[in-house]
């Protein structure tokens, strides 16, 4: 996950969230401008996301399942408003 939501250097936003933007205009200029010619462009970025986020999706399930794991130990007397 660090390598698709670090902050790199400088802490600048991750980068995940300039490809977000940049495919947002990449589709703005295909869909309401009519640039066909920036398709493969928009198409190329769109399976690069989709890819990164099957990734962190995977890594977000594995946390998932140690934290599972760890909340299923909680004592019945240490839970709160039960």
């Amino acid at each position: 996950m660090r390598g698709h939501l670090n902050d790199r250097e400088h802490h600048n936003p991750p980068e995940i969230r300039n490809d977000i933007l940049k495919l947002h205009d990449l589709a703005m200029d295909v869909v309401n401008h009519g640039m066909k010619g920036r398709a493969p462009a928009l198409f190329d970025l769109a399976t690069e996301i989709e890819d990164q986020l099957s990734d962190l999706s995977e890594a977000l399930e594995n946390i998932q399942e140690a934290i599972d794991k760890l909340t299923d130990l909680q004592p019945e007397s240490l839970r709160w408003g039960d």
